[in-house]
């Protein structure tokens, strides 16, 4: 497994790995509900914050978008974590998350990381606390009426 900086040939085929999870159908629907993932995930390629994670033949099997400042303008923000269903539970989402805080903590000197997980990813809940994240607090309604978004916290240590 490898883990590269994507570029706009990526798009497409991570518009199609987010709308296979639960994730990409939730939360990447207009109100129309039609899936925009390929038009939401333009700014993350525009900005250059989207890797990818790839098999040793080369499969493209998930992708991280993080904000290197995305919270409070200043931390280091995990917006997307997508790992293909038919690969979860394989560590390659351990693996980009993992990258996520080292690249942030190589570029930045970061020691503190957050991201926020549906109350219903019990699975990506889980990946989160057993690499050390803790629970900040649920955001009720954040993006979708009946859901909460589990703020968490993480500080590296060294």
């Amino acid at each position: 497994m490898k883990i590269v900086k994507a570029d706009q040939s990526f798009r497409q085929i991570c518009a199609e790995l987010l709308f296979k999870t639960e994730l990409g159908k939730r939360y990447f629907i207009n109100h129309q509900n039609e899936y925009i993932g390929f038009e939401l995930l333009k700014e993350g390629f525009d900005k250059d914050t989207i890797y990818l994670a790839e098999s040793e033949k080369g499969q493209i099997i998930g992708f991280s978008w993080f904000q290197e400042r995305g919270i409070f303008n200043w931390f280091p923000y995990l917006h997307v974590l997508v790992v293909d269903p038919a690969y979860q539970n394989t560590g390659y989402g351990t693996a980009l998350l993992n990258h996520f805080e080292t690249l942030c903590y190589q570029e930045n000197n970061a020691v503190d990381y957050f991201l926020a997980v549906g109350d219903y990813n019990i699975k990506a809940k889980s990946l989160y606390e057993k690499s050390g994240y803790q629970v900040v607090g649920p955001i009720k309604d954040l993006y979708i009426k009946g859901v909460s978004e589990i703020l968490m916290h993480k500080i590296r240590s060294n």
